[in-house]
């Protein structure tokens, strides 16, 4: 597991407006500071601050690995996941996220059809952006290939790549929707007490259906005041208090 700090660059601070704030950067570099000392709490609480200010990556990957030495499993898979969402494909942010999850002492059965888990794998490595680029690449190809036919006055015959780039352009977009509805519709959850209770309802008084162990990732699929509905990747529904759940 990697649990070397995420820095910032000199390149960072010159480009980004928000982090030009002294403040900001000063807040990031004492929780660093704090987080060297093996002062893991106050580190994480000076990360917190910074995160509410600015949603960078590497403020929620030092959260997730400050949670992980407080032995709280179920922040640092929270903090990794919103980590993740920002830098999908960064090898330290996956690598630790996994670790974590492999400790979890209780997993739920994906009963999910396989194209559902293939699916949810895919558009977690890419970006809402790099659908929105790669749709207008191939829209580029598809202007240039027309205003190349009426340039030259006569009808050029590229059958096969016209095809290629038409499926490209659905299967971009198809895509493009999906991440959308993932990103902005869907919410995921993770549990970040232990033990927490599921009830049939959105109140204590209702009966408790089951119970979640700390770490373990949901989905939110609607609210009531303080509670959220969720569901499982077996299929299971039920009811929790949002003090047990963390938002990614």
């Amino acid at each position: 597991m990697r649990l070397k700090l995420a820095m910032l660059t000199a390149l960072l601070l010159a480009c980004s407006s928000v982090w030009a704030d002294e403040a900001v950067v000063s807040t990031f570099q004492s929780a660093n500071e704090a987080y060297r000392h093996a002062q893991f709490e106050e580190a994480f609480k000076k990360y917190e601050q910074a995160a509410q200010k600015i949603n960078d990556a590497n403020v929620y990957y030092n959260m997730g690995n400050a949670a992980f030495k407080m032995n709280k499993v179920g922040l640092a898979i929270l903090n990794y996941e919103r980590a993740r969402q920002l830098n999908p494909r960064n090898r330290d942010i996956l690598e630790n996220l996994q670790y974590v999850q492999s400790g979890l002492e209780y997993k739920v059965e994906d009963k999910r059809s396989w194209f559902v888990r293939w699916n949810d794998q895919l558009l977690s490595w890419v970006k809402l952006r790099e659908f929105g680029y790669a749709l207008l690449v191939v829209y580029i190809l598809l202007l240039g290939r027309g205003c190349l036919g009426l340039i030259l006055k006569k009808q050029l015959t590229f059958k096969s790549f016209d095809r290629f780039l038409i499926i490209c352009l659905i299967l971009i977009a198809i895509g493009m929707g999906l991440k959308y509805f993932n990103q902005q519709i869907r919410q995921d959850g993770v549990v970040i007490e232990p033990n927490v209770k599921v009830h049939f309802g959105p109140s204590d008084d209702d009966r408790v259906a089951f119970r979640l162990n700390e770490g373990m990732q949901v989905d939110v699929i609607d609210k009531s005041n303080d509670w959220y509905r969720i569901s499982l990747v077996n299929g299971e529904i039920g009811w929790v208090h949002r003090k047990g759940l963390g938002l990614v």
